[in-house]
Formats: C-alpha cells, sequence, structure tokens
C-alpha cells in the first residue's frame, strides 16, 4: 500500500547496495495499486484528512487554502498554444486537485479536469523543443509541469469528472509524448538534466501504467556501448 515515490526511492537503495558483474534489474510492482498511487494514496489521505480535524492549526490552514482556491474554481485559466505558462497551469491544477482530495468538493475535481482536457486538443500543436520540451521550453521545466499534472490526474482518477475516453486521451495524447520528448533529453548519460528527465518520466510512467517508461526511469537507458 506504499506510494509509487516511497517504491521508487527503496528499489534505488537496493540497487546501490548489490555488487555484481552485471547490474541488477528492479522489476516494478505487478499489478500497479490502484489510483491514487504517486506521492500518496488513499489511506494516506484518509489519513490526513483525520489530523486536520483533530489538529485546529492544520485545519485552519487548511480551510485557508480551500477558501482561496475557491475564488477561481468556476473559471480556472487554461492552457493555450502559448506554452509559457503551462507549469504555472498545471500547478494550479494540482492545487485543485488536492483541494478536492481533503475536502471531497466535486467542484475543484472539475476544475483540474478542465484544465488536463485542455490539453488535449494542444498538446499536437506543441513542438519538441531543442531543449527537450513539449508542454515547456526544455527538459527541466517539462519535469515540472509532468509532475503536477500527473499528480492532479492521479488525485482526480477516482472522481467520476473524467470519463473512460477522456482518460485515454490525456494517458495518451498529452502524458505519453511528454514522456517521450524527457526520453530524448540532451543530456541522456549525464548530468542533473538527466536526473530531472528520469523523475519526469517516472511520475508518467507510473501514472498511465507504462512499463516501458517505468522501466527505463528505474533501470536506466540501455545500448550497445
Amino acid at each position: 500500500t506504499r506510494s509509487l515515490l516511497m517504491f521508487c526511492l527503496v528499489s534505488f537503495m537496493a540497487t546501490l547496495g548489490v555488487a555484481e558483474s552485471k547490474y541488477p534489474r528492479v522489476m516494478p510492482p505487478d499489478p500497479l495499486p490502484p489510483h491514487p498511487r504517486l506521492f500518496v494514496n488513499q489511506q494516506e489521505i484518509d489519513q490526513l484528512r483525520k489530523w486536520a480535524e483533530q489538529e485546529t492549526w492544520l485545519g485552519k490552514y487548511l480551510n485557508v487554502t480551500v477558501d482561496d482556491l475557491r475564488k477561481s474554481v468556476d473559471d480556472p485559466e487554461l492552457p493555450t498554444t502559448n506554452r509559457g505558462a503551462n507549469v504555472g497551469i498545471a500547478r494550479k491544477a494540482h492545487s485543485y486537485a488536492v483541494a478536492y482530495a481533503l475536502t471531497g468538493e466535486k467542484p475543484f475535481a472539475e476544475a483540474a479536469a478542465k484544465i488536463l482536457n485542455a490539453y488535449v486538443p494542444l498538446f499536437d500543436k506543441y513542438e519538441v523543443t531543442g531543449m527537450k520540451g513539449k508542454a515547456s521550453d526544455s527538459t527541466l521545466g517539462e519535469c515540472d509541469w509532468a509532475i503536477h499534472a500527473a499528480s492532479a490526474y492521479d488525485l482526480i482518477y477516482n472522481s467520476g469528472v473524467l470519463s473512460d475516453v477522456q482518460k485515454q486521451a490525456i494517458e495518451q495524447d498529452v502524458f505519453k509524448p511528454s514522456a517521450e520528448a524527457m526520453r530524448q533529453c540532451n543530456h541522456r548519460y549525464r548530468s542533473n538534466w538527466r536526473g530531472r528527465a528520469i523523475a519526469g518520466v517516472a511520475i508518467l510512467g507510473f501514472c498511465i501504467g507504462d512499463r516501458e517508461l517505468i522501466d527505463e526511469a528505474i533501470n536506466g537507458f540501455w545500448d550497445e556501448e
């Protein structure tokens, strides 16, 4: 029942402790746990809700945060062909999704869904940049966008606001192309850029259940050389 973030950390640490002539391959869980499964699972969400009810300071903080989000929930900022604002837009979608997860109020899930659905007709129009960004201008920004967007999707997956057709479109027409852009990071064999690319590929792979993306994120890119 652990979130997949913890699984990745444990798997990575396990590979560091094995000295063999060949690198070990870490297999992802099969089947993957149900949504939400990325940074938090439903049990942890329920525990956090209960904690907010018991702790006055936390409940107050949650109420202030939710009240602020209510100001824009009926008219969320949507993405356009100008991708410069996409990281911030995805971050807001994630905020709405967190508010839904902690309150159960569907308007928050609907606002996050509006943002994610708006990417479907736009994403094919975003050309992959020279710095390997698609929703953003570079791999570094793409990772930030992917973390926010995938986590938002993960948290509202079971809310009932997305149809199966919409889920398929978001996963295959938005998240998959974003991951493919990061797989081609210009620093494929080195640097912090590659670390960010791997993080983006991992979260999108675990989010949509793409085992090829998950395998590359955990075990690395392999070729004849």
